[in-house]
């Protein structure tokens, strides 16, 4: 998508022009249950995508939480070769973030939904939720695909 703005005016007897343009990429995230892959993702376009979990609460705090493990996807164009994604996370619950799967938990894919190799460093702030991705190396215009892991039971013992 791109932005433009043109701003007119005078400055005397003389017709002033600026013209700032800003070329926003366009993606589409969601998230999936965890089993869900990346190609399974891109053939399902715009679909809603989980649109809630199931918990339960026992004196005040919640003690069980259904889905175990889901996918945030994102597909997005690269502007450039190199990047930074920054998914921030926020709530009108006051709980905690959902913390990232140990291990493996983000994935960077190409178009056809292979590794990679763009997928620089990965850092998570775990009071914030913040998740940012360095991405290095990315074709420009190319269509790539990130597939975060999130564990929901992190929000059992909040209130």
């Amino acid at each position: 998508m791109v932005n433009t703005a043109t701003v007119s005016g005078t400055s005397g007897a003389n017709t002033v022009t600026a013209t700032a343009t800003a070329t926003i990429p366009q993606t589409t995230t969601r998230f999936e249950p965890a089993s869900m892959t990346c190609s399974q993702f891109a053939a399902a376009g715009t679909s809603a995508g989980l649109t809630g979990l199931k918990y339960t609460v026992k004196k005040g705090k919640i003690s069980t939480v259904s889905l175990t493990a889901m996918t945030f996807f994102e597909k997005f164009t690269a502007t450039g070769a190199n990047s930074v994604l920054v998914i921030g996370q926020s709530n009108t619950g006051g709980w905690v973030p959902f913390a990232i799967v140990k291990g493996t938990a983000v994935t960077l894919y190409n178009a056809n939904c292979t590794k990679s190799s763009a997928l620089g460093s990965v850092s998570y702030n775990p009071a914030t939720g913040a998740l940012t991705i360095n991405v290095t190396g990315a074709t420009p215009g190319a269509v790539y695909y990130l597939a975060v892991k999130y564990n929901p039971l992190s929000l059992v013992g909040t209130p």
